[in-house]
């Protein structure tokens, strides 16, 4: 359930963003798309203004699926957990989820968070963090918190 606080900061994400009439859907479904990338928006169970954020990152190719996998998992552990960070496989699609939690936002900070999460779901795209080294991979905490 959404609290006032996270309806606010969603209405005026959608009015700065001239994206006003998909206030509804993201408030009903969650689901909105930033630079080319699916996300889900879902209120923080611990803190009513925070947001949970669910980034798609795409199906990985088939012939390369283990070592891929392998790299996800090394990076999950090494992911800080008092940031609520994952990565996941959504077991109906298959896809990689990256997922965190973003405290306090303003409208500003949820587009930079978001744009942010959408330039590592293209990264991971073009070669799915095998050519990385996993401190350079991680690097991603520091702009989602």
């Amino acid at each position: 359930m959404w609290s006032e606080a996270q309806k606010n900061l969603l209405h005026d994400f959608c009015e700065r963003n001239r994206i006003s009439g998909l206030l509804g859907q993201i408030i009903e479904h969650g689901r909105l798309c930033c630079d080319d990338v699916a996300f889900t928006l879902m209120p923080s169970l611990n803190d009513a203004s925070s947001l949970r954020i669910f980034v798609q990152w795409g199906e990985p190719p088939a012939e390369r699926a283990a070592p891929i996998y392998r790299r996800l998992l090394e990076l999950n552990l090494l992911m800080p957990q008092e940031r609520f960070e994952k990565l996941s496989i959504d077991p109906a699609t298959g896809t990689v989820i990256f997922t965190y939690q973003l405290q306090a936002p303003t409208a500003e900070g949820l587009l930079a968070s978001l744009l942010h999460a959408a330039s590592h779901a293209h990264a991971w795209q073009l070669h799915h963090f095998l050519d990385d080294e996993p401190a350079t991979v991680l690097g991603m905490a520091e702009v989602y918190s």
